[in-house]
């Protein structure tokens, strides 16, 4: 029986890989040819090279033709050599490059500068019947992928990227009919093939010692091992933590209860690993001692950018670990739901985190013989506001017209949410509903027509404010904004003939009026970048609801057109509300005012042409690509479409080949977006690369004039984990609770300050690394804070589909994958399973509803799948619905389904051909953003002419009230680089979905811009107040005399004092009147004498005291005088309570 092995990858910038070993040449092999093959018992090294190279010493060398060439010979297989290329009556060649040394690994130069080409071909070697390790060598100045397969059963791909070679490996690779096959395809680059059999270590032992805090591992020796690589859990992955030259090894990294287990692989003279060891598992733990008592006395308190957690100590306690959470999950026990905050030896803990958010602390005490029961939850309140700068938006009414009447719907703002507004909806000037503070802002007109006039009131602390711009209803469910489409461009290299369409688009206030404009990229001409060709120019269009063009900026010839070229952000970036433009620009861009961004009308044509060579020496391989020239970063105003300010584009391309291909696919890859890096501002985001190099900058607007924040490089060594990991989009959100937003790019994760705050390709071999869609949420209830849910293409892969801890990486589950995983999505589509759903494509087929379906633990619903594409919040219930499209070589319709967990299949919603999607398979709308009406979010398609965009709004009925979406600061940034690269669907920084009760809904703390609410037509009526007994309070304390009495408690009191006084001046309420008057009583109460005992006597106390009203013209006097002010509070006390008031009222001490 084979044994299919699963993959691992050795080296740097690994995107797959595969291996296979074996162990013995046949009889066939001369001597000669033996000993230069074998490396020791068991291995035999093939060096591929060309004509002219030399091969390796202890190599046996397959040279084949030089690219070009013809005189290679003697590389096909024989059953006289027992090995070699399988002839095809083709010949075979290869190149040589100047490939780096990888340190890792002891492979000769001779043997990583050179490699044959494959792809296509098979390699054979005769062996005998067992159990192998096959490695392969590969590496190139270019970023290429090779495939292997072996005996048809064990596969994999390695891509090493372009700086040093790469080393795949497979073993456990059984071979029963005397012939090792190995099948190539990819690009097929084999630079070496080393085979070889050496045994896995037996016997295998963990022993803990917790004296020394370490764990003891020995075990057997193997024959021809030169030395040994130990393997164990850090995290949630295996890693190599050690190698040793002998059968033991120390482990001192471990914690006590630590719980571990262990592998050991052996290696032999020429680096091959054995298969791995029997698993040993140990925890560093003493089982004959008792585990310690839970903690109490837990507190929390709060300043503004930490929490300070305080527990009794707890005997036989070694340490004590703390856990948060940002819900109290009363119906889960111990720690579940929470998170590790950190440890301690110490009886406090500081939780170094902005207190903006309400947070829950609980701590568990460690000894040697386990740990305690947790204690109980400690609550830290909100210790401080950060007000995120925020756009105005007018009350977004839209009605339309249905078969059962008028539905109504309109937006809550941030802030009306906070202070819990009601609304009156008015038909034709009469109100026909008010809707309560509880109440979702939509409404079903069944008396409605098509020619009522609908408008809406806000009601804010008894005020009534002048009603919205009236609206008559949609005839249709539909907005349509007429567009005015470009003419094509022609010159002597684009020739060929094509039609512009609105592509993708952004939404923003260019204005100030509170409504979006819309901002239109055109597509004409496009390629991908890994497509030669000549492309359309660009061309960018801003356009009012009512479809009038405020300008249109052209980018050029020198900038190609495409999916990954151009990414432009629209936000208000300096606050003044209105939007900017920020986007890649070029000699040659004119802005929308007719002007050209450099100032010169001479236009330079870098467009490449096939064999001529650019101004750094490089020699075009294709047409069509821009290499050469000026790239700009420029910054436009939004409402005039005016070049205010343009920089240097940063990164410059520099050599070309350097991200991996000369041709310029990787070379030109960019993402863009918009963050509040310092929670309270949003700054702009532009990149370069993400398969190999990426360089991320963050840049401000200040004065009109772009300033970069920072610039993080996968060059620099402090950053080089972000090598390789970037996805087709980027993605802001606060990951790790501190206030601020970071940039998930792909698989690694920025934070606010420029610094990489982790990369899932630190766990090890086939862990992160690029991939097509991910997702950034709360997904999981049980998991405090958000987490990213992405899709990976590299292959085989331990998580190629996986969700993860946001701030730690942590991964919440990861499945393996065998091919390159293009589609995913997440969001909650089933009431039966608590949070996100997620779900992924089996197969790399972009319409495949064959996958798996998973909880928020991972756990497998189905292997039947919804479309893995937009997700949008439609209908009336909390889940989120599917948005997609059909294609066939060409949009067909668009359409938005539910999907029904009981029958797995997708119910319509809403179905047209009438408007089409963007991005070929992809299946974008133009765009998704909640820009009308309650909480839920519209979806625009171009029409199928390209002349119109159609904005869709629903007209499902809800309960739900939420405020707009566009008010949560990671929402609306979303919104902003939904455009770039392949567009995802905006998610919220908070969860949405059928388990209400876990709804941890923030309330928004904003600083809105240009904030206004318009006039008050209506004031409140407003209440008689009973100030009688706060007149005599006052009056009592302004009689008495500051010299009797300490500094510190007669300025308490004139403190309560004022507050009194402007209560009666000011209070709209009685509760105002009745906290005025309860804390100046108390103010009162707490008077100390001076020079006293600090203790206010009560006049029962004194029975032979005369307790008489004292003279008009006499200060009361702190004992006998007291009496008059201790009569008086109690008879107004009397009165408080028997009005019903709310007397907080404190007795003396004493």
């Amino acid at each position: 029986m084979k044994v299919k092995k699963t993959t691992k990858q050795l080296g740097a910038a690994f995107l797959a890989a595969a291996v296979v070993l074996s162990s013995a040449l046949p009889a066939a092999v001369s001597a000669e040819e033996l000993a230069q093959t074998r490396a020791g018992a068991g291995e035999w090294k093939f060096d591929f090279n060309i004509e002219g190279s030399e091969t390796a010493d202890g190599w046996t060398g397959i040279t084949v033709n030089k690219k070009g060439g013809s005189s290679a010979t003697g590389y096909t297989y024989s059953a006289e050599k027992g090995y070699g290329i399988v002839d095809t009556g083709a010949k075979v060649e290869g190149r040589t490059e100047s490939v780096g040394n990888n340190p890792e690994f002891s492979i000769p130069e001779e043997v990583y500068t050179d490699f044959a080409i494959l792809k296509g071909r098979e390699f054979a070697v005769d062996v005998e019947n067992g159990v192998y390790t096959v490695q392969f060598v590969i590496g190139s100045t270019n970023s290429n992928t090779t495939n292997v397969v072996i005996e048809d059963e064990y596969e994999g791909s390695l891509n090493p990227g372009k700086t040093q070679y790469g080393i795949m490996t497979i073993d456990n690779v059984e071979i029963t009919d005397g012939q090792m096959n190995m099948a190539f395809s990819g690009d097929g680059r084999v630079n070496g093939i080393i085979i070889g059999s050496i045994a896995a270590p037996e016997n295998v032992k963990a022993q803990a010692d917790l004296d020394l805090m370490q764990v003891n591992l020995s075990w057997d020796a193997v024959d021809g091992a030169v030395s040994y690589n130990v393997y164990r859990n850090v995290g949630d992955v295996i890693q190599k933590i050690g190698s040793s030259d002998s059968t033991g090894y120390i482990d001192k990294d471990v914690e006590l209860l630590g719980s571990y287990t262990y592998t050991v692989k052996a290696v032999s003279a020429t680096g091959i690993e054995s298969a791995a060891s029997v698993e040993a598992n140990v925890t560093v733990q003493d089982t004959s001692a008792s585990a310690p008592a839970a903690p109490t006395g837990v507190e929390a308190a709060v300043t503004e950018e930490a929490t300070v957690i305080t527990w009794e100590p707890v005997e036989n306690a070694v340490e004590y670990e703390v856990y948060w959470s940002d819900r109290n999950r009363t119906d889960l026990e111990g720690t579940d739901g929470y998170a590790l905050a950190g440890k301690t030896a110490e009886t406090s803990y500081t939780y170094e985190k902005s207190t903006h958010i309400n947070r829950w602390f609980k701590v568990v005490a460690v000894g040697a013989g386990g740990k305690s029961e947790a204690s109980e939850a400690a609550a830290a309140e909100i210790g401080t506001v950060i007000n995120a700068q925020a756009e105005y938006l007018d009350r977004g009414l839209v009605a339309v017209n249905t078969s059962e009447g008028v539905f109504v719907s309109f937006r809550i703002p941030g802030d009306e949410y906070a202070q819990g507004a009601t609304y009156r909806i008015l038909r034709d000037g009469e109100v026909i509903k008010e809707i309560g503070s509880d109440e979702n802002s939509n409404y079903l007109d069944t008396e409605g027509t098509p020619e009522s006039e609908y408008s809406v009131q806000a009601v804010i602390g008894g005020k009534v404010y002048e009603a919205c711009e009236p609206v008559t209803p949609w005839s249709d469910q539909y907005m349509e904004v007429p567009l005015q489409k470009p003419e094509p461009y022609h010159d002597d290299k684009l020739t060929a003939e094509y039609e512009y369409v609105p592509n993708d688009t952004n939404i923003a206030d260019a204005d100030g009026d509170g409504e979006y404009e819309l901002f239109v990229k055109w597509d004409g001409l496009s390629h991908d970048n890994s497509e030669e060709g000549y492309t359309s120019p660009v061309y960018i269009d801003c356009y009012e609801l009512d479809g009038t063009l405020l300008w249109r900026i052209d980018l050029g010839i020198n900038i190609r057109s495409g999916a990954h070229y151009t990414q432009f952000q629209v936000y208000d970036f300096d606050g003044d509300g209105k939007a900017e433009v920020i986007c890649k620009t070029a000699d040659g861009t004119v802005d929308g005012k007719g002007n050209p961004i450099d100032g010169t009308e001479e236009v330079v044509d870098y467009r490449s042409v096939k064999g001529e060579t650019s101004s750094a020496g490089l020699v075009y391989e294709r047409n069509g690509y821009v290499l050469d020239g000026p790239e700009y970063l420029t910054l436009f105003d939004g409402e005039t479409g005016e070049a205010l300010d343009t920089v240097d584009y940063d990164p410059g391309r520099g050599d070309v080949a350097s991200w991996g291909d000369k041709y310029g696919n990787r070379v030109d890859r960019f993402l863009a977006g918009v963050a509040y890096l310092d929670g309270e501002h949003p700054s702009a985001v532009f990149s370069r690369g993400y398969y190999t190099r990426a360089v991320v900058c963050a840049y401000d607007v200040v004065d009109d004039k772009l300033v970069q924040r920072w610039k993080i490089d996968s060059n620099d060594e402090e950053s080089a984990a972000l090598y390789g990991q970037g996805a087709h989009s980027l993605t802001s959100a606060d990951v790790d609770g501190d206030g601020c937003q970071e940039v998930v790019y792909g698989s690694a994760t920025i934070d606010h300050d420029g610094t990489l705050l982790y990369s899932l390709s630190q766990k090890g071999d086939r862990h992160g690394g690029h991939g097509d869609a991910e997702r950034v949420s709360d997904f999981n209830l049980k998991n405090p804070g958000l987490e990213i849910f992405m899709v990976h293409e590299n292959h085989p892969w331990d998580a190629g589909v996986e969700m993860h801890d946001a701030e730690t990486g942590d991964y919440q589950f990861a499945l393996p994958t065998t091919d390159d995983t293009g589609r995913g999505a997440t969001g909650d589509i089933d009431p039966r399973y608590e949070g996100a759903e997620s779900w992924a494509v089996g197969t790399n087929t972009w319409n495949s509803r064959s996958g798996r379906l998973v909880s928020q633990d991972g756990e497998l619903i189905s292997e039947t799948i919804p479309a893995a594409n937009f997700m949008i919040w439609w209908d009336g219930d909390l889940g989120r619905e599917i948005l997609d499209h059909t294609y066939d070589d060409k949009p067909v319709s668009v359409n938005i389904s539910k999907w029904n967990w009981e029958t797995e299949k997708e119910e319509v919603l809403l179905e047209s051909d009438e408007v089409y999607s963007n991005n070929g398979t992809k299946g974008n709308p133009c765009f998704q953003a909640d820009i009308f009406g309650d909480w839920r979010e519209e979806a625009a398609w171009r029409t199928a002419d390209g002349n119109a965009i159609r904005i869709y709004t629903t007209t499902d009925l809800t309960d739900y009230r939420l405020y707009t979406l566009m008010h949560d600061t990671q929402y609306r940034t979303q919104v902003a680089c939904e455009a770039t690269g392949y567009n995802q669907p905006p998610t919220t920084s908070f969860y949405i979905g059928f388990d209400e009760d876990l709804m941890n809904v923030p309330v928004p703390t904003l600083d809105i811009v240009n904030n206004r609410q318009g006039e008050v037509v209506e004031e409140p009526e407003q209440p008689e107040l009973n100030t009688d007994e706060l007149k005599d309070a006052v009056s009592a304390a302004e009689g008495l005399d500051s010299s009797d009495y300490t500094a510190e408690s007669w300025q308490a009191l004139q403190e309560a004092l004022a507050a009194a006084k402007d209560a009666l001046a000011n209070a709209s309420a009685q509760e105002e009147i009745d906290a005025a008057f309860a804390a100046l009583a108390g103010a009162l109460e707490d008077l100390k004498p001076a020079g006293g005992s600090g203790q206010t006597q009560d006049p029962s106390d004194t029975p032979d005291k005369d307790t008489s009203k004292p003279d008009s013209g006499k200060a009361a006097q702190t004992g006998d005088d007291m009496s008059a002010i201790w009569s008086v509070l109690a008879v107004m006390a009397a009165a408080v309570l028997v009005s019903g008031g709310v007397l907080a009222y404190r007795r003396k001490r004493g």
